[in-house]
């Protein structure tokens, strides 16, 4: 019996889009689906060493795509997927992120291929550091592309009530982690005996709000607690400007950031927007109780008073800390709530069946 070929295509390839994909095609039976990946890169958010943590049985493409909009460079984009798509004629293909979900449903139409699905990952029009021209109008450009054809696979409980906005051929397939990856890279050791540390991981940038996390730093003002922030990105110099020291550890690779993040006694998710993020779930697989914002993403995963608290506000937020801060005990038990839920919920080797369903279906 021939094996079932299955086309991701990705251009946002780095931070928790990266860690999704990767894990959804290395853990496909292999003996059942012949897996191709055809990715962008996205320095320095895509590690250099990024073919090491990709299944070498998983073919790999790579054909240029940019974030924002390009006419000249999006036609181009659109002329590499076609042609790859042509010569390969695959039974189903997976689109990650909106640049990619756009042009590979444009692509797929020309060709008749139907069976495709989207998982936009943070749907672009709820973007917060644009204006609400663009969000309307990549709003639009969402509702075309749903015209092409295709399932569009919702990552969160909210970000499947958005979807069904944009298409009714939309479902709900939450992301998920490799939790025996994660185990293996667990520290040993604390990061400092002698303090509290509150982190978080991920790229520095509008999405993550580092201005936020700052004013959280300042306010929380507590000789027992340093921050830290696992990555770096072009909003860098925010936190270098904080009037507080914090800590930036600069890009990691994966194992060395789930190594930190194991480090960390409380971790912080700051964000104006999400899809549903890996870095929280990783942070809970870990048995961290998390502080976040309470927007699309964060409260589909953390509970508030039982794995950790949402946030509407600033006040709010420096009050959840500092009753975490003064209580080990409740740190311990909202951390262990928290892995006990991303392992019933969230662990990759069963949601990746839900997968291989859906590859399989008859065009």
């Amino acid at each position: 019996m021939d094996k079932i070929k299955i086309f991701h295509i990705v251009e946002s390839f780095g931070a928790g889009v990266f860690s999704s994909v990767t894990q959804l095609c290395n853990h496909i039976d292999k003996d059942k689906f012949n897996v191709f990946l055809v990715h962008a890169l996205r320095p320095p958010e895509t590690p250099m060493n990024y073919q090491d943590y990709i299944d070498e049985q998983v073919k790999l493409i790579h054909i240029p795509m940019t974030r924002e909009i390009s006419l000249s460079k999006d036609i181009r984009s659109l002329i590499a997927i076609y042609k790859v798509l042509k010569e390969h004629r695959p039974h189903a293909i997976h689109l990650h992120s909106s640049k990619a979900g756009f042009l590979g449903r444009f692509a797929a139409r020309m060709l008749n291929i139907r069976n495709i699905y989207y998982s936009p990952r943070g749907f672009s029009f709820l973007r917060e550091d644009v204006s609400r021209f663009k969000r309307r109008l990549y709003f639009i450009l969402e509702k075309i592309a749903a015209c092409f054809g295709g399932t569009i696979i919702g990552c969160s409980t909210d970000e499947f009530s958005y979807a069904k906005t944009v298409s009714s051929r939309s479902i709900l397939i939450p992301n998920g982690v490799d939790l025996s990856l994660i185990e293996k890279n667990r520290a040993n050791d604390k990061w400092d005996k002698n303090k509290i540390i509150i982190g978080t991981s991920g790229r520095i940038s509008p999405q993550k709000n580092p201005h936020y996390f700052c004013n959280i730093a300042s306010s929380l003002a507590d000789k027992r607690v340093a921050f830290v922030w696992i990555g770096d990105g072009e909003m860098g110099h925010v936190l270098e400007g904080s009037d507080v020291k914090i800590i930036k550890t600069g890009w990691k690779n994966r194992k060395e950031s789930l190594n930190l993040v194991s480090m960390l006694d409380i971790y912080i998710q700051s964000s104006l927007w999400e899809g549903m993020p890996i870095a929280v779930l990783e942070a809970m697989a870990l048995g961290k109780p998390v502080v976040a914002t309470d927007i699309v993403g964060n409260r589909d995963l953390v509970i508030h008073g039982k794995t950790g608290y949402l946030s509407n506000n600033e006040s709010d937020f420096v009050n959840f800390l500092r009753i975490l801060v003064d209580d080990q005990k409740m740190r311990r038990e909202m951390g262990e709530a928290g892995r006990a839920e991303i392992a019933l919920k969230y662990d990759i080797r069963k949601l990746v069946k839900q997968f291989e369903v859906l590859y399989s279906a008859k065009e």
